[in-house]
């Protein structure tokens, strides 16, 4: 069967939601694809089964094999693909997660609702101020969410989700961890909005458009009365320019504020929700943190393509301490997979200003 661009888009939110995220287990995926149509029959009795791997690499759970299965369908020709998923993944640092997503759009893509649950063991370094101290995290997730796009463009997002999580520090020397709150053990419920204005032309290579969002959500410890509740927010901007035939500049604004009392695991960093390549997602955990993002992506013929990108970032650590201006760029290598859409299988290097070398490898674009 052949998997086209509805099916790997799916399949890529739905790996995303059991743990492929650049964050431990903060497993809200940040991306909410607009599935451009291209079936001619309609009804969940008209849909089509699809399976695919997807091979990856990153500095937070090093590399590994993800697969996805879903059945999809679509409601009528407005509308974006529904979908019935199952996925999982392994690394090779032994991490692993599993879980099963759905959602059902209608109404000419005016209503989505969708729905995740997951479950995951990941194995994983935190950074403090005397270097990475390694982890394991389990939990289990579910996130419920309610998509309605009021104007051309425009949509506003509800979601609710739950986390029961277990944290483990593989270390005895409790006290280089007091900058960091002991989540060892936890479950909370968390609520949110997001509000979105999307002009791309394409959802998986744009080259013309912006997108701009704002997230907000609550959260209140369901276990522990005496932590109360903690709030976080973001801020995102992409834009995208075609400069020649077969040449794009695109480029990213993120902004990430966390409360005090957030986990640890869901707190603000550099190269978490914003997709910058060069620093592990856990190297800066703080309350706040700023990216900026530039990339230039060159095809090649039908087949190839290449990508330089730089960016730099700023932020916060959960100790208080200013992290200052970090900076890291690098090259990359785009392979498409398929002639009649514009799907890359990507292969990055990116090098920090402490000359630390990451390297990535996933589906798509970094944003």
């Amino acid at each position: 069967m052949t998997v086209d661009s509805r099916a790997i888009r799916h399949l890529r939110k739905l790996l995303l939601a059991t743990g492929l995220a650049a964050t431990p287990m903060c497993l809200a995926a940040s991306e909410t694809p607009k599935i451009i149509p291209e079936n001619d029959k309609y009804g969940i009795s008209d849909g089509s089964f699809v399976l695919a791997p997807i091979p990856f690499k990153n500095p937070l759970i090093e590399a590994g094999l993800a697969l996805g299965g879903a059945y999809l369908f679509q409601n009528d020709p407005s509308s974006d693909t529904s979908h019935v998923g199952l996925g999982g993944f392994k690394s090779t640092n032994g991490s692993t997660a599993f879980g099963a997503s759905t959602s059902y759009a209608w109404d000419s893509n005016r209503w989505t609702i969708g729905a995740t649950i997951a479950t995951a063991d990941l194995n994983y370094d935190v950074y403090t101020i005397l270097g990475p101290i390694p982890i394991t995290q389990t939990g289990d997730f579910a996130r419920l969410e309610l998509r309605h796009g009021f104007a051309e463009h425009y949509s506003i997002t509800g979601f609710a989700s739950i986390l029961n999580t277990t944290v483990s520090f593989q270390t005895n020397k409790q006290g280089i961890l007091r900058g960091i709150r002991l989540d060892t053990a936890m479950e909370y419920a968390n609520l949110g909005l997001e509000l979105e204005r999307d002009t791309t032309n394409d959802d998986i290579y744009p080259s013309a458009g912006t997108k701009i969002g704002l997230t907000a959500s609550i959260a209140n410890e369901l276990t522990d009365s005496d932590r109360g509740s903690f709030s976080k927010g973001n801020l995102y901007f992409s834009g995208y320019q075609q400069l020649a035939t077969e040449t794009v500049i695109a480029g990213k604004l993120y902004q990430c504020f966390a409360e005090k009392g957030t986990p640890f695991f869901d707190q603000c960093s550099i190269g978490a929700g914003d997709g910058f390549r060069g620093f592990s997602p856990t190297q800066f955990l703080g309350p706040r943190a700023t990216s900026a993002q530039i990339e230039i992506r060159q095809r090649l013929g039908d087949r190839f393509g290449v990508v330089a990108f730089a960016g730099a970032g700023t932020g916060e650590t959960s100790y208080g301490e200013d992290i200052g201006a970090r900076y890291a760029g690098g090259v990359g290598l785009r392979f498409r997979l398929s002639r009649k859409f514009p799907l890359d299988f990507s292969a990055d290097v990116a090098i920090n200003d402490d000359n630390v070398q990451n390297y990535y490898i996933y589906v798509g674009q970094r944003f």
